[in-house]
């Protein structure tokens, strides 16, 4: 990539001395001092078993000597799709507490075809319900679940069509880096798909695993002041 930082398996991360470290080419025991975040807490809790299994040697909640976090995983839990209800901005599609929509779902006044169920601590697809219905809804109550989720409308896609015949759709994202000269906005495309189902509403596919194909995936995006 041309930047001097090394991508390391965290299950070759281990602890030593109350520091931070991975085994380099020459079998010696390479220091970290800033770490690059790029682990999920609701992947590494629900799926890799942290911090019980023997792949974790270390841990996040953990103080280590010269170590730097850069995007330490609890910002997940400070600011993560929790908040959505709570969020009032015309850009913000309407989103309530699954809990306190219970009865609205099972008498119709909301529609389970209107609305994407969204897990509060999910990131990149994780326990995302696309296409929610009753019988979900009971499971979700038997396992006394529904406190885990947000319930917030969909988003009616723009379908469109490229110059390879597929018909796409377009998520456009935009990352923020505030340094004390300047603010640093890097805009950047998810492309995905859609898919009809057998009630005729649409189910719009934008996550990595659902768009893992060529013509599909990330896109670089370009953005001009003015256009001639």
């Amino acid at each position: 990539m041309g930047i001097p930082v090394t991508i390391v398996d965290v299950e070759d991360i281990f602890e030593k001395d109350e520091m931070l470290f991975y085994k380099i080419a020459t079998n010696k025991n390479q220091n970290i001092e800033r770490l690059y975040n790029r682990i999920l807490p609701s992947e590494a809790i629900y799926e890799d078993h942290y911090p019980t299994a023997s792949t974790w040697r270390f841990r996040y909640d953990k103080p280590y000597k010269n170590l730097k976090f850069i995007n330490h995983p609890r910002k997940l839990f400070e600011v993560s799709k929790r908040l959505l209800p709570y969020l009032d901005h015309p850009f913000n599609p309407p989103a309530f507490e699954l809990k306190d929509t219970v009865s609205e779902f099972f008498n119709g006044s909301l529609s389970y075809v209107d609305y994407v169920w969204k897990h509060k601590e999910g990131a990149a697809g994780f326990s995302l319900i696309l296409s929610p219905t009753e019988a979900i809804l009971k499971e979700l109550i038997e396992e006394n679940k529904l406190s885990d989720y947000v319930v917030q409308r969909k988003v009616n896609y723009k379908i469109f069509k490229t110059d390879d015949g597929l018909e796409k759709i377009v998520e456009l994202r935009f990352m923020t880096a505030y340094t004390a000269e300047a603010t640093n906005i890097i805009p950047m495309a998810r492309i995905g798909h859609c898919v009809k189902q057998e009630n005729g509403s649409m189910v719009y596919k934008i996550h990595f695993g659902d768009n893992n194909r060529l013509g599909y995936g990330f896109a670089p995006v370009m953005i001009f002041s003015e256009y001639n």
